[in-house]
């Protein structure tokens, strides 16, 4: 269980285009309102701000104008620490990394060295983003293998609803191929403060399980349906039946050598015969062949 709160505040959102503020808005204690009339940029200003935050936006999300932006900005507060974000707008659908910079946006765009680049998977050298901006929550990040982790982006599934979703949907829209029940548990524990992820590695360590389990089955019955089930069959008995087999194959060669000087009219259906008879064979030695390599 998460044992120590923490918080995230949005202070401001500066959107650019080569180098020219589009838009710039502060955002005040409790709740915010972003009004306006029909169409002029309110889901716009919240994908951004989802965007910015980790999110991550497909190829369909980007509509005009958001598509033509350079740059999304965020000054936020966690925990008491200001932090200022900078992430580059990329409409074909791509995961631009992130850049951190701790203290005020003024401040930030006034030094080029500050910044810090983070991805959105984990490097030798550094953390993903996500882990990064865990490590500044400070919720005790648990440590486990990094397609194992949460990540901001979904952390913000549950957070904001996307316009194109479901209404009656609780998260935003993700392929099918991403989502399942146990990453939304996982969000759902983990933000309600039930769980610090122990709980979502070892379910993923379950289903690694189940999928390795599932693979030796498969395998162990095709091994049965071609040796049978005899219990008793070994790899020291293997080793002999293709003995047996080399020793025959040996045998026809022997035979079809002795046609062969006998007679210079060798009955072409008994060489025939004898090919097919030295083919099956050869194909039973090579699948015991494989069953013991």
């Amino acid at each position: 269980m998460i044992k120590k709160p923490s918080y995230l505040k949005l202070n401001r959102l500066v959107i650019t285009k080569a180098g020219k503020q589009l838009y710039d808005e502060k955002f005040h204690d409790g709740i915010n309102i972003i009004r306006g009339e029909h169409s002029v940029g309110k889901s716009t200003i919240l994908d951004m701000i989802f965007y910015v935050l980790g999110g991550e936006l497909k190829k369909d999300d980007w509509k005009y104008p958001a598509d033509e932006c350079s740059n999304v900005n965020a000054e936020i507060t966690i925990n008491d620490r200001i932090i200022t974000l900078t992430r580059p707008v990329d409409p074909s659908g791509a995961v631009p990394h992130i850049k951190i910079y701790e203290g005020e946006y003024d401040k930030a765009m006034k030094d080029a060295d500050g910044w810090l680049d983070y991805g959105s998977r984990r490097s030798n050298e550094r953390l993903s983003f996500s882990e990064m901006m865990f490590e500044l929550f400070d919720w005790g990040q648990y440590k486990s293998d990094s397609y194992q982790n949460l990540t901001m982006h979904q952390i913000m599934r549950l957070i904001y609803l996307s316009q194109s979703s479901d209404s009656n949907r609780i998260f935003r829209k993700e392929s099918t191929r991403s989502d399942n029940e146990n990453t939304r548990t996982a969000i759902a524990e983990f933000l309600f403060g039930l769980d610090d992820l122990e709980t979502h590695s070892v379910r993923q360590n379950l289903l690694k399980y189940e999928r390795d389990y599932e693979n030796t089955g498969t395998e162990l019955r095709a091994y049965f349906e071609l040796l049978g089930n005899d219990a008793s069959l070994t790899v020291e008995i293997i080793n002999e039946l293709l003995n047996e087999k080399y020793i025959e194959l040996s045998e026809i060669d022997s035979k079809k050598e002795i046609l062969l000087r006998s007679t210079d009219n060798v009955d072409s259906n008994n060489e025939y015969n004898l090919a097919i008879e030295r083919n099956d064979i050869l194909l039973k030695i090579q699948s015991l062949t494989n069953k013991i390599s």
